[in-house]
């Protein structure tokens, strides 16, 4: 199964990675992983910035590794690459780190561009809704949630797929750890896109922040895995603890 192949090839290619990160450089974009090739390219990974700049050359080498150890794939020498940020512009801190990466590509329009949006995640969890609400609730999702995950995660796999550059397509998701909003997202895509059930991309997305990712994070993948059940008809249980719920086939 897709879902379960993926997952057990970028478990066992961390350790590999780690030393490599470490060997590398004292600077590290933290969590930096191979998400999916579909004409294009998909990443996801921590904050690139380094001494309040952009480091979009220390970034593109640690895509070419992972997407050859956790991908098998050789990423192309030259590409166009999509920036998307999922800090939060009210945290001073994040807007920091917003600014400077729209400045780089900014001055460096021929290198890619820089997407923002905000992620915030949900603070309430479907498995507290009656039986009797969620199939609507749930199906209704992208209307209503903070985050519209469905618009979104169809966005980036639109992205993916697109043949309308002129060079290929580099997507970087990221916030700042790469683990809880980015997570979020990484796992939506997971099922949506890669087979994956919802405890396959949970536990993946543990296992790369090498912890649990943030509740209101984890709320808003439940819920994304309900709308897949109700709206899309994806066979799911979205059962966290059961490892054997069905997948597409």
């Amino acid at each position: 199964m897709m879902g379960k192949s993926l997952l057990i090839s970028v478990v066992g290619c961390l350790a590999m990675i780690t030393v490599f990160v470490s060997m590398a450089s004292a600077h590290k974009i933290k969590h930096v992983h191979f998400v999916d090739h579909n004409v294009n390219y998909l990443f996801r990974g921590g904050n690139p910035d380094h001494d309040d700049a952009f480091d979009y050359d220390y970034l593109v080498g640690r895509m070419a590794e992972v997407a050859k150890s956790e991908g098998d794939i050789d990423l192309p020498s030259e590409f166009y690459l999509i920036d998307i940020n999922l800090l939060d512009p009210n945290v001073s801190t994040e807007l920091k780190h917003i600014e400077e990466e729209e400045k780089f590509f900014t001055s460096n329009a021929t290198a890619g561009e820089f997407i923002h949006y905000k992620i915030v995640g949900e603070t309430t969890t479907p498995f507290d809704v009656g039986s009797d609400k969620l199939p609507s609730l749930a199906a209704s999702f992208d209307s209503w949630s903070a985050d519209k995950l469905p618009s979104f995660v169809e966005d980036i796999h639109n992205l993916l797929t697109s043949t309308n550059h002129s060079l290929p397509l580099s997507l970087y998701i990221h916030c700042e750890c790469g683990c809880d909003r980015t997570g979020e997202v990484s796992g939506a895509y997971y099922m949506t896109y890669l087979n994956m059930t919802l405890y396959e991309a949970h536990e993946l997305d543990k296992t790369i922040a090498k912890r649990e990712i943030e509740t209101v994070n984890l709320n808003a993948l439940e819920w994304y895995c309900f709308y897949l059940k109700y709206a899309k008809n994806y066979p799911l249980t979205c059962d966290l603890k059961n490892e054997t719920e069905l997948t597409i086939n």
